[in-house]
């Protein structure tokens, strides 16, 4: 063989013994560090006994969830202010929100523009422009093909009907 066949030889050679070396830790025993707060199974310590009195030989899985979930009183706190705090529009009521836009019965029959480019639409048979007001509804902005009403802290597009 030549010197360069050699070196590649020896080069994956050295990679593949590394690469088992690194699967062989991988797979080995893993630690078990489950009960290295609540000591060893099966003892209890003096103040697990002195505390709530002698306790079964074996923690159970709820007892052990408990003693590793511990809130003090400034976390409880916390949460109590969070609960309080405004959430905003939510994001799962767009559907409500259609179906009381729905219930409006508006029509958008027509849009037109004047000579000073300020825009019309004809609305449940009333013409209106920006700022004036459909029932519950503002128009904010009227363009080409729909316009924008605004009611509250909502607003949408109304669009033409297609052809």
């Amino acid at each position: 063989m030549e010197k360069k066949e050699k070196i590649e030889a020896g080069v994956t050679i050295i990679g593949v013994v590394a690469l088992i070396a690194i699967l062989a830790g991988s797979f080995g025993k893993k630690p078990d560090n489950r009960n290295a707060s609540y000591g060893e199974p099966g003892r209890t310590t003096s103040s697990e006994t002195s505390a709530a009195g002698p306790k079964n030989t074996s923690p159970s899985a709820l007892q052990q969830a408990a003693a590793a979930i511990t809130a003090d009183s400034s976390t409880i706190g916390l949460q109590k202010e969070r609960e309080n705090i405004p959430w905003g529009r939510d994001p799962f009521s767009a559907s409500k929100i259609s179906r009381e836009y729905q219930r409006a019965d508006l029509e958008l029959k027509g849009i037109s523009f004047g000579a000073d480019k300020s825009g019309f639409a004809f609305i449940n048979n009333e013409i209106v422009k920006s700022g004036d007001k459909v029932g519950d509804y503002e128009v904010v902005a009227i363009e080409k093909d729909k316009i924008l009403l605004k009611r509250g802290t909502q607003s949408f597009y109304l669009a033409l009907p297609k052809e």
